[in-house]
């Protein structure tokens, strides 16, 4: 599994940080991976956009968690939010579409995207993701 950070750099949203877990499958006991820690009140979090800007009224300091399914092969075009982004797959593929290219992702693997440009191509059989978006200030 994978966890994807979009940041932005030299004003153009990209990959700023991949890290890669595996759960030992021979655990008996619980065990957990802290994925991230981020204080989503700090605005300098926030770059300015460049795509078209899409407003999901979610207000400063709360977050809206959402289980979302994505049709075979839709396109999401560039655009950024007034949120910081986590998702994780559940169930088939997307790609995670940023300035420096296409990402893949599959089930299990997660993204963080500071509000930065970004968009979605679906893959051939669909995606379901569980997503939370945090409502942060505007810059």
């Amino acid at each position: 599994m994978q966890l994807i950070v979009a940041g932005e750099r030299d004003g153009r949203s990209c990959v700023v940080g991949r890290t890669e877990w595996r759960h030992d499958p021979a655990a008996t006991d619980v065990s957990a991976t802290r994925v991230l820690e981020l204080e989503v009140g700090d605005p300098s979090v926030r770059p300015v956009g460049t795509s078209e800007y899409r407003d999901y009224g979610i207000p400063v300091g709360t977050a809206h968690w959402n289980r979302v399914r994505f049709p075979a092969h839709q396109v999401r075009p560039l655009h950024y939010t007034n949120t910081i982004d986590t998702i994780t797959v559940i169930d088939g593929s997307l790609w995670l579409v940023l300035d420096d290219g296409e990402h893949e992702m599959l089930p299990g693997d997660c993204a963080l995207i500071k509000a930065v440009d970004h968009g979605w191509r679906v893959g051939p059989d669909g995606c379901v993701v569980s997503n939370i978006l945090f409502g942060i200030p505007e810059k």
